[in-house]
């Protein structure tokens, strides 16, 4: 009876490890990372000047996707609408 008890403990925790390993490996493959500690730096150029503001949709300047990039696999996305 001891035995089987100990067997089934084992299982569990060597499970329990498994399972911990792979939620790791899923997070880490799809880059899931907490922004909030990292730092994030936007670049705004406006007529070929960098400024710190974004400008109001009432300004009449608009994104130029051709124009832009992003590093780090980052991608460009802006939603006019809200704005």
């Amino acid at each position: 009876m001891f035995h089987k008890k100990s067997l089934f403990l084992l299982s569990t925790i060597f499970a329990m490890i498994i399972v911990a390993i792979l939620f790791f490996k899923v997070e880490h493959s799809f880059g899931l990372t907490n922004l909030e500690n990292e730092n994030i730096e936007l670049a705004i150029y406006i007529n070929e000047e960098e400024t710190n503001t974004i400008p109001t949709k009432e300004s009449g300047y608009y994104l130029d996707i051709e124009k832009s990039t992003c590093t780090n696999n980052a991608i460009i996305q802006f939603d006019t609408n809200t704005w």
